[in-house]
């Protein structure tokens, strides 16, 4: 999944959204951009999840590491592929 499909969400609890893809994770680190910046979430399993969403959704959400965060993404920005 490119980091640009991902959307990050706190206290989602049991809200109903579109995407089907939900994964619930830690956010690992925060790399600030001029505008926008990229969050690291380690998801279920150890899976990394990068997103890149505004700085002010960083602050608004409390992304840091350690906050809890859900990665939301729809089945069309899904890439699979296996290894050969």
């Amino acid at each position: 999944v490119k980091a640009p499909a991902v959307v990050l969400a706190t206290e989602l609890g049991d809200a109903r959204v579109s995407a089907r893809n939900r994964l619930d994770g830690t956010v690992r680190r925060v790399t600030p951009g001029a505008v926008n910046a990229e969050v690291e979430v380690e998801g279920p399993g150890g899976l990394p999840v990068v997103a890149i969403v505004a700085q002010a959704a960083v602050a608004a959400l409390g992304l840091a590491p350690g906050a809890a965060v859900t990665a939301l993404v729809n089945a069309s920005d899904v890439l699979v592929a296996t290894i050969a």
